[in-house]
């Protein structure tokens, strides 16, 4: 529990290699006892490692797919919000921005039933740059960009506004808006 624990926290502050050199001696030992919510957070942490260190996105995307089914089925959804976000991200980088929309758009789901208010920014910053910026679609790069600023700036919470800021002002950059 301990080492998963420590391997999730070390996926979100990008740091996948040591990431993976934590959960790694335990993934084959989580997967003989069964333990499904620890190896999908497990996977989660790998998974991670393949697109962002491997850059072997299709890896990264199937390893992802069955964390995600897994999570579901164990209704582990800060899981399923952290494998969807890492999905999201690699299948835009894959230029298969629709699907990326829909990865991106189930952490918006459930950061809204949870009432997450800088989850909520945080995804749609995302989604604004995974989906709409990386195709080029700035129109609703810069409506969507400037909901999330707008809810961002509502949460009070700063890591959140520093992510809804930044997408916010690359969508003002890609309308010429330099100013």
């Amino acid at each position: 529990d301990a080492r998963t624990v420590l391997g999730l926290y070390l996926s979100q502050i990008n740091h996948f290699v040591e990431a993976r050199a934590e959960v790694e001696p335990i993934a084959r030992l989580a997967s003989e006892r069964g333990y499904r919510k620890r190896l999908c957070q497990i996977q989660s942490v790998i998974g991670a490692y393949f697109g962002y260190v491997d850059e072997d996105l299709a890896k990264a995307i199937a390893v992802l797919d069955e964390v995600i089914r897994i999570a579901n089925e164990e209704k582990d959804f800060i899981t399923l919000i952290m494998a969807s976000v890492f999905s999201g991200v690699f299948l835009s980088y894959d230029c298969d921005f629709e699907k990326a929309g829909k990865s991106i758009q189930r952490s918006i789901d459930f950061n809204t039933l949870a009432n997450s208010q800088w989850g909520i920014a945080v995804m749609k910053a995302h989604f604004a740059l995974l989906s709409y910026f990386y195709s080029g679609r700035i129109r609703p790069l810069r409506s969507l960009a400037s909901e999330a600023l707008k809810i961002a700036q509502g949460s009070g919470d700063p890591i959140s506004r520093g992510i809804s800021h930044t997408t916010y002002g690359v969508a003002c950059y890609a309308k010429g808006l330099f100013e």
